[in-house]
């Protein structure tokens, strides 16, 4: 905040009207410290439901690593379908390969690792 000020920038809501005064400017520090709160909180339940996804076998996101896909599981909630890996067998050829080389090198050039 006190950057924004310095650069002449004023922060305006939409939801709350407050003033410039010293009484403003403590009612704005404690919603941004109740806001950051609640952010932390919100993250440590998204980080715990996606362990126990996780622990139950179920793809959280992203992309798969090298040599896998996503398919849809069986299980559903609510309206989502959840989500699995497996290895994708057009990839998993050059992963064997990458793993063969590194451990065994080529032939001429050694081991890579």
């Amino acid at each position: 905040m006190r950057r924004l000020a310095k650069a002449g920038v004023r922060l305006v809501s939409i939801t709350q009207e407050l003033g410039d005064d010293p009484m403003s400017n403590m009612i704005r520090q404690i919603m941004a410290l109740f806001d950051e709160y609640q952010s932390k909180e919100n993250a440590k339940h998204t980080l715990r439901a996606m362990k126990e996804n996780a622990r139950q076998g179920f793809w959280n996101g992203a992309l798969p690593p090298i040599g896998y896909r996503i398919v849809e599981a069986s299980e559903r909630r609510g309206h989502r379908t959840k989500k699995t890996l497996e290895i994708d067998p057009v990839q998993a050829e050059t992963v064997r390969l990458i793993f063969r080389l590194a451990r065994e090198g080529s032939g001429s050039s050694g081991r890579w690792a």
